[in-house]
């Protein structure tokens, strides 16, 4: 059985299949076409060894930053190819699949809405 955890609910685990029906499936007929979501699916192991961030994302174009940065060291995968391997994570337009297979792409796989209930929850 497939399951989610939703960072900001006070719950924990739940069955992949109950969330997408309770969750997010009651929001697909609010959602414009123009803005269905796309899911990217990662292995685990592959996202804790090749994703870093340099946090240039949360600098102005002036070099301030917008928040200030955390206190701890930036993240680095140990199989990471540069310092900030964030934009290969936020393209939602490579990686993509029509076959629901995943792609052994160290960056994942993106799916559609239907496409990742189709291939997780059986929705």
């Amino acid at each position: 059985m497939n399951k989610c955890y939703k960072l900001l609910d006070e719950i924990n685990f739940v069955a992949l299949q109950l969330y997408c029906m309770d969750y997010i499936c009651l929001q697909c007929h609010v959602i414009p076409l123009c803005c269905h979501r796309s899911y990217r699916v990662i292995h685990g192991v592959d996202y804790l060894n090749h994703f870093s961030s340099d946090r240039s994302h949360m600098q102005r174009e002036d070099g301030s930053w917008i928040a200030p940065p955390p206190t701890y060291e930036c993240i680095r995968g140990q199989s990471s190819s540069s310092l900030h391997t964030l934009p290969f994570y936020w393209d939602m337009t490579s990686n993509i699949v029509e076959n629901l297979s995943l792609t052994d792409s160290v960056y994942g796989t993106v799916l559609s809405e239907s496409e990742f209930f189709k291939k997780f929850s059986g929705v």
